[in-house]
């Protein structure tokens, strides 16, 4: 920072306002984005507990129900996970890729002028192990569906169905978040290789590169620039 302190003083006046300003723009689509994606995982947390209220008030209720209580729980966090589902589907797969887009420009910005401008977006890369938030962020929405499924194998067990069924349901309810966690896992490991194999090998000539360097190729090019390799 006292680097970038003494060269701002030679930065040109005009060429430091049209950056100030594109930063600023930048900022602000982050910041609308951001809270988007904040409203988006309030209301999952709200859904997830208005669940367990609808669950624990139809296991209360005194009313005459001519059917298991316990079929009713079970369609609460059917219809919970498939809600759920949609969230996460607008939070990480629409609305953290339209910020990406920004940030991404964010990240250009301060490699394109990294002797004076701030590299907060590449500091917060580089604090990521796959270069990504969104593969921990995904898990706020995963274990939210593995209770409402550990709940729905539990209403299960309560069915009036034959022990084979019992276990048959249950085992497709567990093999289902079995196989989504192992490809969760699989591909957090393929960000994570790619990401620091990336930044901790030596970078490319970028002058004589026949192709388009990578972000990850360009921090670490960076890196070297600005001592910041270990």
């Amino acid at each position: 920072m006292i680097e970038q302190s003494r060269y701002l003083k030679h930065v040109d006046s005009e060429l430091f306002d049209r950056v100030m300003r594109l930063t600023e723009q930048i900022g602000g689509q982050e910041r609308h984005f951001n809270n988007l994606q904040t409203g988006y995982r309030k209301l999952a947390s709200t859904w997830l507990l208005a669940s367990f209220a609808a669950c624990g008030y139809v296991l209360k209720s005194d009313s005459d129900i001519p059917f298991n209580k316990w079929y009713f729980v079970f369609g609460i966090c059917i219809a919970a996970t498939g809600g759920l589902g949609v969230l996460w589907l607008l939070d990480l797969k629409v609305y953290q890729r339209l910020l990406g887009a920004f940030f991404y420009q964010g990240v250009l910005l301060e490699l394109e002028y990294y002797k004076w401008l701030p590299p907060i977006r590449i500091n917060v890369l580089r604090s990521q192990e796959t270069g990504s938030v969104q593969t921990r962020v995904q898990y706020f929405y995963f274990f939210s569906i593995v209770i409402l499924h550990l709940v729905a194998i539990i209403s299960i067990w309560n069915f009036s169905l034959d022990i084979f069924y019992r276990i048959l349901f249950s085992a497709a309810i567990f093999l289902g978040i079995l196989s989504t966690q192992i490809l969760f896992i699989i591909d957090s490991s393929r960000k994570r290789k790619e990401f620091s194999g990336v930044i901790k090998k030596d970078p490319p000539d970028h002058d004589n590169a026949s192709k388009k360097p990578t972000l990850q190729e360009m921090i670490a090019h960076w890196e070297v620039l600005t001592g910041e390799r270990q």
